[in-house]
Order: structure tokens, then C-alpha cells, then sequence
């Protein structure tokens, strides 16, 4: 259950933007709350101009929650703290935490610079990483690849004489994203993502698809990463080194333009979410 939540989390929904300074999503028209119900709750909350603020999700062991400032209509800083409830030795919580400065261009996200830090390695050590990454996008206003740049601390600075580079690839064909190519900082793909589509058109997808941000999910459903698929995703293929391929399933309940409530199916269990949107 934990992968195929991160896999969800992690990853990218892309939404149309227009050519004006802001992503063309109607103010009243925006994702609220998905949960189960149960043990997993995702809300998101906006300002009175319906952009995101506040991002928290729950779920067994761990929570997330990231803020949202704008200091201009081109910028966004972004705080996300990430718990793992326990996870040290000592019984102590694991905190990963993301400070981003976000830069945008004609409404969708150009470039994002930020620092990571975390307790989570080395029994609880001090760990951090300054990061970069740089987004293109085609003529369609379909993402392609994102550029990362990664360079460690180095006593007081960080060791820019060192970078660490790659980009990761989106691969889309007649209107659809069909596969994510995330080289990890290696020369070949380390995890690949397939998609396949319902024939169901016209409607916000709601199960985004890798980008490995917990924070930049609101962001997406809100049309800020350029066109979306055609199509509502139906399958997700998930190819890792470290472990035998995987896929998850989906089924929609559908209500006009809306998606308001879906399932998921992984490895031989389904999960049942509702879907809240702003009225």
C-alpha cells in the first residue's frame, strides 16, 4: 500500500494552463479532499484568489505538509515537512523537509531551486543537498523533460566544483503522457512509468502521474506543469531495479467534468477514494 501511495504522491497530474500569467483552473473548481475514508486523507487548501496554501496528507506512519507563499505572480516559495513517524533508532520521528523557491513563465513552473534536509540517513545524522531543476516544455505545452542538478554540502557552502546531473524524460503520443523515464542521476533509465488511457475524455485526471515532489501535486491539479492528458489514466506500470514490476489499476465515477470518486487496484488489492472538490 505505502509504494503505491507514493507512486501517487510522488508523481506528476499535468493540467492545462492558458498564456495569461496564472493556469486557467475556474477558482470554484478545485480538487479539496481525496481519501479513503479509512487511514489516508489528502486536503488541500486555497486563498480567496483559489491558490494553494496548505497541502496535508495522512496515512498510516507518516504525514506531509507543505506551505504555500506568493510574493509575485512569477513566484512561489514552498515549505514541506514530511514525518515518519518512529523510524530512528531512538523511536524518534524521521523528518525530510523541502524549502523551494519556485519561478514561473506565462503560468506554468520554469524552474525550481530548493535545499533538502533530513535526519532519515545515518541513524539520525544531519544530512542536506541543494537542488535544481529545469522544466521544458513543446510547442503543445506538453512537458518533456526535466533537467535536476544536485550538488552536497560542503562545510559552510556546498560543492558546486561537484555537480550531479541528469534529466528525466516524458514521452507523449496523441495527446496522452504513455511513459516517465527517471534516470535517477544514472547514464540509463533506473525507473520506468508506462501509462495507459480509458477512453474517457474531458476530464481532470486526478491520479498524477512521477515527478517526485510531494509538494508540486496540488501545483499540478491546478495547471501549473502545461497540458494534461487527453485522456483519464487507467494503468500505471511501475519498472524498478530493486524490485519486480508492478502495476496499478483504476475506475472512475464520473459526475459532468468532475471525478468524484475513484479505485485503485495493486497487487491484488483495491482501494476505494472519494473525491471533494470546492463549491
Amino acid at each position: 500500500m505505502r509504494y503505491a501511495l507514493i507512486a501517487v504522491l510522488t508523481a506528476l497530474v499535468l493540467a492545462s494552463c492558458s498564456d495569461s500569467d496564472e493556469p486557467a483552473t475556474e477558482v470554484h473548481n478545485r480538487v479539496a479532499e481525496i481519501t479513503d475514508v479509512k487511514s489516508v486523507c489528502r486536503k488541500i487548501l486555497y486563498d480567496e484568489s483559489g491558490r494553494v496554501t496548505e497541502y496535508a496528507v495522512s496515512f498510516p506512519g507518516e504525514t506531509i505538509r507543505s506551505t504555500y507563499s506568493y510574493t509575485s505572480d512569477d513566484f512561489i516559495r514552498i515549505h514541506t515537512e514530511h514525518r515518519i513517524h518512529g523510524f530512528l533508532p531512538d523511536g524518534e520521528d524521521a523528518v525530510r523537509e523541502y524549502d523551494d523557491e519556485m519561478h514561473l513563465e506565462h503560468g506554468r513552473v520554469s524552474s525550481c531551486e530548493g535545499i533538502f534536509s533530513t535526519n532519515q540517513f545515518s541513524g539520525g545524522n544531519p544530512f542536506q543537498k541543494k537542488y535544481r531543476q529545469e522544466f521544458t516544455y513543446t510547442a503543445e505545452n506538453q512537458l518533456t523533460a526535466v533537467r535536476n542538478t544536485e550538488w552536497n554540502r560542503k562545510v559552510d557552502s556546498w560543492a558546486y566544483d561537484r555537480p550531479w546531473t541528469w534529466e528525466n524524460r516524458y514521452i507523449w503520443e496523441n495527446g496522452n503522457l504513455t511513459a516517465v523515464e527517471d534516470y535517477a542521476g544514472n547514464e540509463a533509465p533506473t525507473y520506468i512509468y508506462r501509462y495507459s488511457y480509458t477512453s474517457i475524455s474531458g476530464v481532470r485526471n486526478i491520479v498524477p502521474v512521477h515527478m517526485d515532489r510531494y509538494q508540486y501535486f496540488p501545483l499540478q491539479l491546478n495547471g501549473y506543469f502545461g497540458a494534461e492528458p487527453e485522456n483519464l489514466i487507467s494503468r500505471t506500470e511501475y519498472i524498478r531495479p530493486d524490485a519486480p514490476d508492478s502495476d496499478a489499476t483504476y475506475q472512475y465515477s464520473v459526475d459532468g467534468n468532475r471525478v468524484t470518486g475513484y479505485t485503485e487496484t495493486h497487487r491484488g488489492t483495491t482501494y476505494d477514494y472519494i473525491v471533494t472538490w470546492t463549491e
